[in-house]
């Protein structure tokens, strides 16, 4: 007989055998640890894990053989050993009670700390899936571990659906609460990774959720003119009114619907000038945004032409009617309502595979940044988003940076500060304002040695004598200037009758004077006229 056993007491002999013995193959051993305490061993096929019990290695082991038969029931039920261990200890909740106290206190959490949201927020998306929690661990044979309770609490709502998506994060972080502050048992922290919860839906059923951007200028306009603001029904055509301003200010400013609740003009002292400024503040996980300055984005015609609604002055004096409440959901449920609607969004995601809805109009206030060469940095300081969220939700402008900003400057002719010398033959490219107001054909030709006219910087007042080569050279930058504005306008009319203005009228008027100085009778105007 081995001496470990001859040293053994009666009753410790008697325990390890009533513990080993209470299920055939239960796998379950005890012996004294280090400290005095019980030490618990369960061995398997495959692991072999040890757990200590808050008891005395001592001859009244009644107690811990009770707990230990408690512990093997969870283990039966699937639970691990630490598990099982913390569950007969007491530290899971209790049916139903339990987990509304933690319910309560979870409500608490996210309405007065950290990232507070609005009671109104925590009723909409935390409140529906954590009571069904509630709900289900109350009933007679609850799960056991997250994963389940997971499962059965999302199973009714869409694989891959925003809902359902909704719906596990929502109860991830309840169970995180249950456990870190709330202090139930280790099992229930929900696992990180909630793909399998989510799903994917079945081919052939995977709807696009996302809210796109509209494809153009024109789009919007020729929708926004089927709003019935003329309708015979009095209080149609007030309702028509007032979303129709409120869907301009949307598209123009970028702005999320509830943020038309938060709009006004401030004064800016330094420049001079009344600007638009918007003091919602939108809380997220990740922090919460600031009030911010926002930079209008006017629509461009079918003549290429700046829509002017003449938002701010009517804001200013109060002759901007709008919806009493503007939300996401009241947006939408109007737009619902509207046929030209319901058509425009069926032929995007039949003919562009892209999803509109109420925030489309800030999508694709998004995409004319990106179009219109705006940073990124730029772009989402207007929107009221940080940059990483910007580059999330709209990847194009990521990838594309560093490719605008070298298109910024090839394209926009009018900010360039080259400088070239007409009199030399270099190819460098040049300021077309600074050409054209020292290079103005209309002025008085000056005398060539060959008997021919040109015209020379209008600051030479006198008339000078210069010779062919000096005409030569003249004449060549003057065809080089005329040629490079030339493709230049036609490239920036083209992109206005395609609804996106790439430059300012002001900007796009100095070219055409520019142009116009330099060579009045060129193709250009002559097909213009």
């Amino acid at each position: 007989m081995p001496l470990q056993r001859l040293n053994k007491k009666a009753w410790e002999i008697e325990f390890q055998r009533a513990v080993s013995s209470i299920d055939e193959n239960c796998g379950l051993t005890v012996t004294r640890s280090k400290i005095g305490n019980v030490e618990l061993r369960h061995r398997g096929q495959g692991f072999n894990v040890v757990k200590t019990i808050p008891f005395k290695w001592e001859e009244n082991w009644g107690d811990a053989y009770t707990r230990i038969r408690n512990i093997f029931k969870f283990i039966t039920e699937g639970h691990n050993l630490k598990a099982a261990a913390e569950l007969a200890q007491g530290k899971a909740p209790k049916k139903g009670k339990d987990w509304a106290h933690i319910l309560e206190s979870f409500k608490d959490q996210k309405i007065n700390f950290g990232t507070a949201i609005t009671e109104a927020t925590f009723n909409k998306q935390y409140l529906p899936p954590c009571e069904m929690v509630v709900d289900v661990m109350s009933k007679k044979n609850p799960p056991t571990n997250p994963a389940d309770l997971i499962d059965i609490c999302v199973k009714d709502w869409k694989p891959q659906s925003v809902s359902r998506k909704h719906r596990v994060r929502a109860i991830k972080q309840f169970l995180d609460h249950a456990v870190i502050r709330e202090g139930i048992a280790d099992i229930w922290t929900p696992p990180t990774d909630l793909s399998s919860h989510i799903g994917k839906a079945k081919k052939g059923e995977i709807q696009i959720q996302k809210a796109g951007a509209f494809e153009s200028d024109i789009q919007i306009l020729d929708f926004l003119k089927t709003l019935p603001t003329d309708s015979d029904s009095k209080k149609d055509a007030d309702a028509a009114t007032r979303w129709f301003n409120c869907f301009c200010l949307m598209a123009e400013l970028g702005l999320r619907p509830i943020e038309i609740n938060f709009l006004q003009v401030l004064f800016d002292p330094i420049n001079k000038e009344h600007y638009w400024h918007c003091t919602f503040i939108k809380k997220a996980g990740n922090g919460a945004t600031q009030p911010r300055r926002i930079e209008p984005l006017p629509l461009i015609d079918r003549d290429g032409n700046e829509v002017k609604w003449n938002l701010m002055e009517r804001f200013k004096s109060n002759l901007l009617p709008l919806p009493e409440r503007v939300t996401g959901e009241a947006a939408g449920t109007y737009l619902k309502r509207r046929e030209s609607w319901i058509q425009l969004k069926a032929d995007m995601k039949r003919l562009q595979g892209t999803n509109i809805t109420c925030y489309s109009f800030r999508h694709y206030y998004a995409l004319r940044c990106h179009l219109k060469l705006i940073d990124s940095g730029s772009a989402s300081l207007s929107m009221g988003h940080s940059i990483e969220a910007h580059h999330r939700n709209y990847p194009y402008s990521k990838e594309s940076t560093t490719t605008n900003a070298f298109k910024l400057a090839r394209e926009r002719s009018v900010a360039m500060d080259l400088r070239f010398d007409p009199h030399s033959s270099s190819d460098t490219e040049f300021n077309s304002n600074d050409f054209a107001s020292n290079f103005d054909a209309t002025k008085a030709p000056v005398k060539v040695m060959d008997g021919r006219n040109v015209s020379f910087p209008k600051e030479k007042k006198e008339i000078k004598i210069i010779t062919i080569e000096e005409f030569s050279k003249l004449t060549k930058a003057r065809k080089k200037m005329a040629t490079y504005l030339e493709e230049r306008i036609k490239y920036y009319a083209e992109n206005y009758k395609a609804g996106n203005a790439l430059i300012s009228d002001a900007q796009f008027d100095q070219l055409e004077k520019n142009l116009r100085k330099i060579s009045p009778n060129c193709d250009y105007f002559n097909q213009k006229i």
